[in-house]
């Protein structure tokens, strides 16, 4: 429990060191990180008798000769000796352990992510300390260290990405909302300014229904139901009312989003106002261009210069004699047609104001007619 409710993971490794002398009755613990810029093994936390000792130590995961200690790093083992005095594998050891009254000695690494990033080394005055029982339950113990070693990196992780994404919703041009079984549980600031309101307190709390028109009551009912089957639904038009009740056409998408077991959805938003503004200023400015084209007896074409084709109105039809299929979409269809005498002049021009970028250009030339003339 010191370990699983450690916050931090210098706390989870210092609570591990603490653990094996007051309740493990061990004289000493440390435990070694490296130091990534020399590869050196350093005690970075220690517990117990450690003066003269941990201080002193000098390992390196470089080492040619690896001892238990490095091995425990490259290799994922762990090792126990019951009798530091007689292990030729702890020799260099052996003199400053025995003045210190160590006589078992373990080290187990620690995982985090499948990768060692610690040992865990651990010292008793007892020879022959190790037995089968008691080293299980210390590699139960590394087991359970590194199990919260890897929840806390998890953790982290998920508040970063959670941080992250709040970073991103709060900064979106769109409007967002959570909501909770049909309440609003969060909205952006793009969303509470778009229904014109100067905080989201104004409508954390309410029914999603006091900002959609009941015009939209009917298809919010239908989504709702696919969204709660775990479904998202596509996009479409909904009005949504503002605070001081105009309406507000926006295009909705939804996916479901649940919360300690309250079902509910995110949705995104966006204003069409302006978009069907402009659209209908198009379409007013298009059928003007139409009803003068109609109404006028001269020739008119347009040429797109992306995709190179033509437009003829039926000025020109009625002019110089030539029906719908008889005209083709491409720039030739008025080159073609343009009298031998007036033809490069004319290309040249229309080319050259082109490239000039200019607001205009005329200039007369004789067109062929359908009958020849």
């Amino acid at each position: 429990q010191l370990i699983v409710r450690a916050k931090d993971k210098d706390q989870i490794l210092s609570n591990a060191c603490r653990l094996a002398v007051e309740y493990g009755k061990f004289k000493m613990a440390w435990i070694g990180l490296v130091e990534p810029e020399t590869g050196n093994i350093i005690p970075a936390h220690s517990f117990g008798d450690t003066t003269n000792y941990v201080n002193k130590l000098n390992i390196s995961i470089h080492e040619k000769d690896k001892g238990p200690i490095v091995r425990a790093f490259s290799e994922k083992t762990y090792y126990v000796s019951n009798d530091v005095e007689t292990d030729t594998n702890l020799a260099r050891w052996k003199e400053d352990c025995i003045q210190k009254g160590f006589h078992s000695f373990g080290t187990f690494p620690l995982e985090c992510r499948n990768k060692v990033i610690a040992v865990y080394n651990i010292y008793s005055g007892e020879k022959n300390f190790f037995g089968n029982e008691s080293t299980k339950l210390l590699l139960a113990l590394a087991e359970d260290i590194s199990f919260a070693l890897d929840y806390l990196e998890i953790e982290e992780e998920r508040v970063k990405i959670e941080e992250n994404y709040k970073n991103i919703v709060e900064k979106a041009p769109i409007g967002i909302w959570l909501q909770l079984e049909g309440r609003i549980s969060y909205i952006n600031p793009a969303g509470y300014k778009m229904l014109g309101y100067d905080s989201y307190r104004d409508l954390v709390g309410r029914n999603i229904k006091d900002v959609i028109h009941k015009s939209s009551h009917k298809s919010v009912d239908d989504r709702m139901k696919l969204l709660l089957e775990g479904k998202p639904v596509p996009g479409i038009e909904e009005k949504f009312v503002r605070k001081n009740g105009e309406l507000m056409d926006v295009m909705v998408s939804a996916i479901p989003f649940a919360q300690e077991g309250r079902a509910g959805s995110q949705a995104f938003f966006n204003d069409l106002t302006e978009t069907k503004k402009a659209q209908k200023e198009a379409n007013e400015t298009n059928e003007r261009f139409k009803l003068i084209t109609k109404a006028t007896n001269d020739a008119l074409w347009d040429w797109n210069l992306e995709t190179n084709t033509i437009w003829w109105n039926d000025g020109f039809k009625d002019l110089f004699g030539y029906s719908d299929d008889e005209i083709a979409q491409g720039i030739e269809s008025w080159t073609s047609r343009i009298h031998e005498d007036d033809k490069e002049r004319i290309k040249n021009g229309i080319d050259a104001a082109i490239a000039a970028r200019h607001d205009f250009w005329f200039d007369e030339y004789a067109f062929r007619k359908k009958d020849g003339s």
